[in-house]
């Protein structure tokens, strides 16, 4: 809890930062005065987006889901307000631009790349990925959906879309859901009307939602949860193991499997970590999501501080990695520099 109430609060103060800063630069080109009470409206602006996930969680109706998706609108809006501000003062070492003009490009700048964001988180690609293998098989990826972050609509979206690539089996790899209020089954029913097999694993929020829950949820629909275990399908193997942070615990896991070197094997893991280990399993292919590729300019910097493998097909090789962009998105449904993905490999000679 301790933990949980420092990360709130280092998060409230990183956008406080943020806000001021913008606060700032603002009220300096347009030459508005500073007021005590607009410190106020920004510490209130700050948590907003806190304190709305908090009211969704309790209430779970249209007007706090309404809340909620304001106020991540607005964290996305601030970051590129905030990236063109810093734009601003790399520029200013050189020229010294007029103020009121400033100040309004830069918020028309911001106003139309959102719009744009906005549009295009919600334009859903397939990316097709062939693969050279001894196997004739076609599998989707679908990957961090974040039902309750995004609307429902999106997942039946991405199941017509599906279904329209007449694969032999789909993996979901991880944060299919998002903890926030309370999702009935009918939110996910649409998974059954994927026409072909479908196994699923754990992604980090869905350990934020509880596991018993998810299997819970996913046990009325045809989806199979793959939890630290195998399953052969055709001529592959199919390997599930539950989102880890770590390398180690990732490697660990795999050694208690028992995976068969001598075929085709493919890794579901939410996160693209512990590559070394994974390939001296004898797996073929794994497949991962997690990062979004960032999801919002300039924030795929940040996330590739952290993340080596960020997006697309990686080959160490016999093995292959592949790190979906995500068919949905966390936070404000926003994406800039980044896509918004179905993945259909094509495995074959």
């Amino acid at each position: 809890m301790l933990g949980f109430l420092i990360f709130v609060s280092e998060f409230v103060g990183l956008n406080f930062a943020v806000n001021y800063y913008i606060y700032r630069r603002l009220c300096f080109f347009f030459k508005v005065k500073r007021r005590w009470f607009h410190y106020i409206l920004l510490f209130v602006l700050s948590s907003s987006y806190v304190a709305a996930s908090v009211i969704e969680l309790i209430f779970s109706n249209m007007p706090s889901n309404i809340l909620q998706g304001v106020t991540a609108l607005w964290m996305g809006i601030g970051l590129l307000l905030f990236s063109y501000l810093l734009v601003y003062e790399l520029l200013k070492m050189i020229f010294r631009p007029p103020r009121r003009a400033t100040g309004v490009a830069i918020l028309a700048l911001t106003a139309v790349t959102s719009v744009y964001a906005m549009i295009n988180a919600r334009v859903i690609r397939v990316s097709t990925v062939e693969i050279k293998a001894p196997v004739d098989i076609k599998i989707v990826q679908l990957s961090d959906i974040h039902l309750g972050s995004t609307e429902t609509n999106l997942l039946r979206r991405a199941v017509k879309r599906t279904n329209e690539l007449e694969a032999d089996v789909v993996v979901i790899t991880g944060d299919l859901f998002d903890p926030r209020g309370v999702l009935e089954p009918e939110a996910i029913s649409s998974l059954n009307e994927l026409r072909t097999p479908v196994f699923f694993v754990m992604g980090n929020h869905e350990r934020y939602m509880g596991a018993d829950r998810v299997t819970e949820l996913l046990a009325k629909t045809k989806v199979r949860v793959l939890r630290n275990e195998t399953v052969v399908f055709k001529e592959i193997e199919i390997i599930g193991v539950d989102d880890t942070a770590s390398e180690e615990a990732l490697a660990e896991k795999l050694s208690k499997l028992e995976i068969n070197k001598s075929g085709y094997s493919v890794l579901m893991h939410h996160r693209p970590i512990g590559i070394e280990a994974v390939s001296n399993a004898g797996i073929d292919l794994m497949v991962c999501g997690h990062t979004h590729n960032g999801q919002i300019i300039p924030f795929n910097y940040i996330v590739g501080l952290f993340f080596g493998h960020m997006k697309g097909l990686y080959r160490y090789g016999d093995f292959h990695l592949y790190v979906s962009t995500g068919t949905g998105t966390w936070g404000p449904r926003m994406r800039l520099g980044s896509k918004s993905e179905i993945v259909l490999f094509k495995l074959g000679g």
